[in-house]
């Protein structure tokens, strides 16, 4: 972990690499330059932490993602479709490792909704879920909290995860693919 966190360091000791990126790693090394106390040894703990810190969460994301993808061979096979269509009009710069950037990912339609509800059926954080309540108070399954209180719920039960996973109904799937191109538009 640590020979990661200095590689990707190093990379960005390369102007070319760097130009225009914000990240935690350009952040923490921007705090470097102003803070006496962020040193060497300082910015590496930081992005190892981060990177152990994400580890857990996306892990569990993928294996949601790769699990429904299995379970339903047809919903695989129109996201393969979509991502197979982006790449030959060039909406998918060809790269040697085949990787599609963030703002390549964001243009596609299908890939998100597969995330989105994967997601949605198995969520990643295992912590609660933490609000305040409005200062006059709020009503929560019928019993009243004075305003100003910390509630908070597990993400799991917040999800809706115990409703069918419509996206991989395909008889519900062009309903779903309108409702979520309305609320991503909004």
């Amino acid at each position: 972990m640590t020979k990661f966190a200095l590689d990707r360091a190093a990379e960005r000791e390369d102007a070319e690499n760097s130009a225009g990126r914000v990240d935690l790693l350009s952040k923490f090394m921007q705090a470097q330059e102003k803070y006496e106390f962020m040193s060497e040894a300082q910015v590496l703990s930081s992005c190892t932490s981060m990177i152990f810190a994400g580890s857990e969460t996306t892990a569990i994301s993928l294996s949601s993602v790769f699990y429904h993808l299995a379970r339903h061979p047809a919903v695989y096979e129109k996201l393969m479709d979509e991502l197979d269509q982006a790449a030959a009009c060039g909406e998918i710069a060809k790269r040697e490792n085949r990787e599609v950037s963030w703002t390549e990912a964001q243009k596609l339609p299908y890939l998100d909704a597969v995330i989105q509800e994967s997601f949605r059926m198995h969520p990643a954080p295992g912590l609660i879920l933490e609000r305040y309540t409005p200062p006059q108070g709020a009503e929560i399954c019928g019993e009243y909290i004075p305003g100003g209180v910390i509630v908070g719920m597990i993400s799991h039960s917040s999800s809706l995860s115990h409703l069918p996973c419509l996206l991989f109904y395909p008889l519900l799937l062009p309903l779903l693919l309108l409702v979520l191109t309305h609320i991503l538009r909004r």
